[in-house]
């Protein structure tokens, strides 16, 4: 049952995000060209080549940040080269190496990197605002036990978790592999959010539609029934929905290497929005409602305790005359 170990449940979330935190505060990134204001050239070549071959043929103000092999592309990582520059490098790589060639060259200047940064963070943020007033507004007429805002600012917490982690996995992928941070990633965090904001919404809907025929039927069940048995309807949905979902992705993962980084970006996210669907949100909704509950309740109490008072005081009046 998910309400008798919430404590758990959400402790267990707590420690995975901090620890992808710190591999985040640690590892940092690495930035994809687009982002990080740097050029890539890709040249194709059956000579063998290196970085003390390559280097005589740049500008002399540009260095090498990197200049590795994968099967016969030789991949040039450099600051942003100009176009003048650009046309340069290839004719005096031709001239000197007639049978090599560029296969691909893109080039982005840090002014158009921020920005794009500035725009990624933007459209994250707009798309968490944007479901926490949805939820909220979706739930209002459930305010008892729990009210609407706190199944937005729970789905809210749900969200920062399942981008956190995924986040973390790709800080540590780039400190032991070449996995970078691109639009592709961004686009994989924002499919993340739907995917994960879905799989809560069905959970919570379920729980509102049992509270709402509690209150039609005027029958008393704890919250934290209610909660486990809207687990309990849509678990079998939510896993096989994800497993579907999440062995294409790690074939993809395994032997398209194109994809290879947005497969593990959404592989992580869709695995951490599973769990945190079923376990983590409605979790932090039990643990509100017994530790943070409604004004309304406690109201509601001292209104039974003042009526039953003046019952007993009738009565007792009753019998002395």
């Amino acid at each position: 049952m998910i309400s008798k170990h919430a404590p758990a449940y959400v402790l267990i979330s707590i420690v995975i995000a901090l620890v992808c935190v710190g591999a985040w505060s640690v590892f940092g990134f690495k930035l994809s060209p687009e982002f990080a204001g740097t050029s890539v050239t890709r040249i194709q070549s059956p000579d063998l080549l290196t970085e003390e071959h390559i280097a005589p043929l740049l500008s002399k103000n540009i260095s090498i940040i990197s200049f590795k092999k994968e099967g016969n592309v030789y991949i040039l990582t450099a600051p942003p080269i100009h176009t003048e520059e650009y046309a340069s490098f290839s004719q005096a790589l031709i001239k000197k190496y007639p049978t090599a060639r560029v296969v691909q060259f893109e080039s982005v200047g840090p002014a158009l990197s921020v920005e794009l940064i500035k725009k990624s963070f933007l459209a994250v943020g707009v798309a968490g605002l944007l479901v926490l007033i949805f939820i909220a507004f979706a739930f209002r007429k459930v305010s008892r036990p729990v009210s609407s805002w706190k199944y937005g600012f729970t789905a809210m917490l749900t969200l920062i978790h399942d981008i956190t982690i995924p986040v973390g996995v790709f800080a540590l992928a780039g400190y032991v592999s070449d996995a970078s941070v691109d639009t592709l990633f961004v686009t994989a965090m924002l499919a993340v959010l739907g995917y994960s904001i879905s799989d809560t919404i069905v959970i919570f809907d379920r729980i509102r539609e049992r509270l709402l025929h509690n209150e039609e039927k005027n029958k008393k069940e704890s919250f934290d029934i209610t909660v486990d048995m809207g687990v309990r309807q849509t678990l079998r949905r939510s896993l096989f929905t994800s497993i579907t979902t999440l062995i294409p992705l790690a074939v993809l993962f395994l032997y398209v290497p194109v994809t290879k980084w947005f497969a593990l970006a959404l592989f992580s996210g869709i695995l951490a929005g599973t769990y945190s669907s079923i376990f983590f949100a409605t979790s932090v909704l039990v643990l509100m409602n017994r530790y943070w509950p409604e004004k309304h309740k406690e109201e509601s109490a001292e209104g039974d305790l003042e009526l039953a008072e003046m019952e007993m005081r009738k009565k007792f009046t009753g019998e002395l005359i």
